[in-house]
Parts: structure tokens; C-alpha cells; sequence
């Protein structure tokens, strides 16, 4: 079991040996669009707001922002295990997910 973080068996298995193989290039490439949404949907919720007066779509286009700079981040740093496309959608995912984060935070 050493090496793939308890998962023993099927594409799990694999995805868990790519990322106990690579546990740095992992955390960056979750942690790099975590920051990137963050810092994204912030900006794009300030400036909608600030041209809308409306806090709704602020925060609705904040969130496609931060999904978008997740993406883009997930895509270009790959994480260990899964595809382009498997890491934009999480890259997407982790986006909103800093987003909603430092809107908690802050």
C-alpha cells in the first residue's frame, strides 16, 4: 500500500499513486488556482459591482471569474494523474472554492 494513499485498485488507485509520487507539483496545482480565484473573483465582484450597483451580479460574475482563472491555472499546471480536462474542471472547482474561501476569510 505504500505510495497510493491507502487506494489499492481502478482509476483511483492510479490517480492516488500519481499524486503520493508527486506530492509537491500536487499542491501546487491546487493551490495555484485556489489563489487565482480568489484573487480574480474579488476583482471582477468589485468591479460589477461598482459599474452595476448591484451586489448579486457582483458576486455572480465573481464566481464565474474565479471559475475561469481556476480553469485556465488548471490546465496549464497539471495534476498528477489526470487529464487536461479532468484538471480544468477541478482547476474550476478549487477556483470558486478560493473564491468563497477568502469571501468567508475577509
Amino acid at each position: 500500500m505504500t505510495g497510493t494513499l491507502g487506494i489499492t485498485s481502478g482509476t483511483a488507485a492510479e490517480v492516488a499513486m500519481a499524486i503520493s509520487q508527486a506530492p509537491t507539483q500536487f499542491a501546487a496545482s491546487v493551490t495555484l488556482p485556489a489563489l487565482g480565484g480568489a484573487v480574480v473573483g474579488n476583482v471582477v465582484e468589485s468591479a460589477v459591482t461598482e459599474a452595476t450597483g448591484s451586489k448579486k451580479l457582483g458576486v455572480g460574475a465573481a464566481v464565474a471569474g474565479a471559475a475561469a482563472a481556476g480553469a485556465v491555472i488548471g490546465t496549464f499546471i497539471p495534476i498528477p494523474g489526470v487529464g487536461t480536462a479532468a484538471g480544468a474542471a477541478i482547476g474550476a472547482a478549487v477556483g470558486v472554492i478560493g473564491y468563497a474561501i477568502s469571501k468567508w476569510l475577509f
